[in-house]
């Protein structure tokens, strides 16, 4: 065996055209509040990497209701339970894992509900994104929303389940009366609320570092007009787009709890070793 240790300017340089395309590390800013008009935050809202990576991200939002705190009790359950099913399943991107997760949250809050009289008749919605290998894929039951940002262009990725969206669908309002309806906030599904659920899933493919997503519940985009958060999602600095939303929602009074997951994303280059001379050696 005999060790050559090559001194080419070309053989670096070869070496170093072969390094493996950045990955994308996901960064997350979270807002959460109780708001001017509430006595109590029934939202809540969570992200995890998994396996502590951070190209692989679960994140969810969801908004409780039920009152006498059970409402912060649901939200808390389908957070909790989300993250654990979907960590189980690291490398899924076809979005059908994140519906098992739902049901397994559903399951757990009816069971919470069934052991505690005082928390019978909690529900909340669940929105939650995983993104692994620059795939999105995104599972929602409720009316929290889920927002995909990019060039500029502000596109929401989830459908409300509400009666207003049933009344629209059937022709019965117009596309007008969608954000003035008295029973805008009526939800036809959420966890715990009936025996049986539908949840909705599908996904984004080859996201990209300029791309931006926002989760959020009703008590931040009833405040916003869309222009408004397509000029918010703009802004660079993500800490400083938090507080802006923060500021806006108490400043108009925002009639419920507000709560959102802004996900953005950056380019790295994870475990790559150094091109030295000692190390190109040739057996």
């Amino acid at each position: 065996m005999r060790f050559l240790f090559s001194k080419s300017k070309a053989a670096f340089a070869d070496a170093e055209n072969k390094l493996p395309a950045p990955a994308l590390r996901c960064r997350v800013a979270v807002l959460s509040e109780t708001g001017p008009v509430r006595a109590h935050n029934e939202d809540a809202a969570a992200y995890h990497f998994i396996q502590n990576n951070p190209s692989n991200l679960v994140a969810v939002l969801a908004d409780g209701m039920g009152g006498h705190a059970a409402g912060e009790v649901a939200s808390k359950i389908a957070c909790d339970t989300i993250i654990k099913e979907v960590a189980v399943a690291p490398n899924t991107t076809d979005g059908n894992h994140l519906k098992r997760a739902i049901e397994k949250a559903h399951e757990n809050i009816r069971n919470a509900a069934a052991a505690d009289e005082r928390k019978q008749g909690m529900g909340t919605t669940a929105t939650v994104v995983h993104i692994h290998s620059n795939w999105l894929s995104w599972g929602h039951i409720g009316d929290s929303r889920l927002y995909h940002f990019n060039e500029g262009r502000l596109r929401q990725l989830t459908r409300d389940d509400t009666l207003v969206n049933q009344l629209f669908d059937n022709g019965e309002i117009g596309h007008e009366d969608l954000d003035r309806h008295p029973m805008k906030n009526v939800l036809l599904q959420a966890l715990g609320t009936l025996p049986n659920i539908q949840p909705h899933a599908g996904r984004v493919a080859q996201i990209n570092k300029n791309d931006r997503f926002l989760i959020c519940s009703d008590g931040i985009y009833d405040v916003y007009t869309n222009a408004e958060l397509e000029a918010l999602l703009q802004m660079n600095n993500t800490s400083f787009m938090i507080e802006c939303m923060r500021t806006v929602a108490m400043e108009r009074k925002a009639s419920d709890n507000f709560s959102a997951i802004i996900i953005d994303f950056e380019e790295y280059y994870r475990h790559v070793v150094p091109i030295t001379k000692e190390l190109n050696i040739l057996k």
